[in-house]
């Protein structure tokens, strides 16, 4: 099986939605309704777009006028992003012990996100403006290479807020700033996806970067018994019953191969709180990252069917991702 050719049919499939959570008063902005009616503009539902890549303006006040070409360049590219940032080819393989390295800045008073270009802060306002939450900037700015500014976006971070952030992470427990910013289960989701793509590296609360994607794997803050029922969860199940046989052998969908109808899992970054998940069928998120963790450290240099179908659902986890954060839905044929 080819897996990098159906990558590329998924992601089309993923990005001719006909729904979208654009709201009427961005249509102007976007480039106006489609001709069937629809809420949806063809620019941001309909890809891949010819656009030019190099902006013409100058100024940040030009470049936020010039918005939906910033956006539609940086969604345009975000296959071949994907695809740098988590690679099957046997090169990478030997980089997979640790795709990211977070620096936590923010935690010592300077954000990242005060370093990452003016078009990408555009983008990352223009997401948010557009869908009313942090997630599709956040993705965006991880597979741009702003791994950091990713980090504190998702946490709800953005330019308009940027000191008021800095203050809250250098006074924990003075400030409202959690409570003021509440994670949505998608979010808790990327949360993970960020953090397991750091590896084994050891990050946030000193724990490694497996360690923390387990944490918001299983709801983070809110402390949730059994992860989040969810769409995406649901669309990982279908692409591998579909292409990673592997991978459901080996556990990552409740009930089925080496997986029981019902598992406990400690989670070591929050004092080994125990969730469970229960539900035959349901997508095993824990066992998908330790299946991650394992290969990391015994298949370094290995381009196995099992490393190539890990790699292939983290792709298409994060378009996912994507496209729940920009349309409020998932479509997988």
């Amino acid at each position: 099986m080819k897996l990098a050719g159906t990558f590329l049919s998924l992601w089309g499939a993923l990005v001719t939605s006909r729904r979208g959570v654009i709201k009427s008063t961005h249509l102007a902005m976007m480039g106006g309704a489609n001709s069937d009616g629809s809420n949806c503009t063809s620019n941001i539902c309909n890809f891949p777009i010819n656009i030019s890549l190099n902006s013409t303006t100058t100024t940040y006040a030009d470049r936020l006028a010039d918005t939906p070409r910033i956006l539609e360049r940086v969604i345009q590219e975000a296959p071949e992003l994907v695809r740098t940032l988590i690679s099957a080819t046997p090169a990478a393989a030997s980089k997979c012990r640790q795709h990211i390295s977070l620096q936590y800045s923010i935690f010592a008073g300077t954000s990242a996100l005060r370093s990452v270009p003016d078009d990408d802060k555009i983008m990352v306002q223009a997401c948010k403006s557009i869908t009313q939450q942090n997630l599709a900037g956040a993705v965006l700015l991880l597979l741009r290479g702003y791994a950091d500014a990713a980090h504190e976006v998702i946490l709800g971070v953005d330019v308009e807020s940027i000191s008021e952030a800095e203050y809250a992470a250098t006074h924990p427990g003075q400030t409202t700033w959690a409570k003021d910013h509440p994670q949505s289960d998608a979010a808790d989701m990327f949360h993970s996806v960020l953090h397991r793509l750091e590896g084994d590296h050891v990050g946030e609360g000193g724990h490694t970067g497996f360690a923390n994607s387990m944490y918001w794997a299983s709801g983070g803050l809110k402390k949730l018994p059994h992860p989040a029922d969810h769409p995406i969860r649901a669309s990982l199940v279908s692409l591998a019953h579909k292409y990673a046989p592997l991978c459901v052998e080996k556990g990552v969908i409740v009930g089925c191969g080496a997986n029981e109808e019902v598992v406990r899992y400690s989670i070591g970054a929050d004092g080994d709180r125990e969730v469970t998940i229960h539900g035959s069928g349901k997508w095993d998120c824990f066992r998908f990252i330790e299946l991650c963790e394992n290969i990391n450290e015994k298949l370094q240099n290995d381009n196995s069917a099992l490393y190539k179908e890990l790699v292939f659902l983290q792709q298409m986890e994060l378009l996912l991702l994507l496209q729940w954060g920009l349309m409020g839905e998932v479509r997988v044929h």
